[in-house]
């Protein structure tokens, strides 16, 4: 039951990330090397198979009963580690080097968009004294 909760927390916390590397990372990084556009597809594509063993190995050690159970588990195990380390290869040998550009164009674009006026520090009618502490 534990390494359920934690395959299920990890599957959870890993889709959090792989979600905001498609969401905000790879258009970026499209943006500023647009012939890594194969390579950006082929890591979506990664994110898609993580995906699909966190949920195998899952689902596989929700079914202990089922005959191979634990030959399977250790070959799903294998697969999904080996799977993320050349996942990982590829983000650090052709993503990695660009983050410095990628940031640096983030970091520009925040400057020159205009903000929003400050709130008033303290509208009429409000107190800085603490909830708890006011009449």
């Amino acid at each position: 039951a534990l390494l359920h909760e934690r395959v299920a927390r990890l599957e959870q916390r890993f889709g959090a990330h792989m979600a905001s590397e498609e969401r905000v990372w790879f258009p970026r990084f499209a943006a500023l090397a647009p012939q890594l556009a194969s390579t950006l597809d082929s890591l979506c594509a990664d994110h898609q198979e993580l995906r699909s063993m966190l949920v195998a190995l899952g689902v596989r050690l929700g079914r202990p009963d089922v005959h191979g159970h634990d030959e399977h588990l250790v070959v799903l195990a294998r697969d999904l580690v080996d799977l993320l380390r050349l996942h990982m290869r590829k983000e650090e040998v052709l993503l990695f080097p660009l983050l410095p550009r990628a940031l640096a164009r983030s970091v520009s674009a925040r400057a020159l968009k205009p903000s929003s006026p400050d709130p008033e520090p303290n509208p009429p009618g409000a107190t800085n004294r603490p909830a708890g502490d006011r009449p």
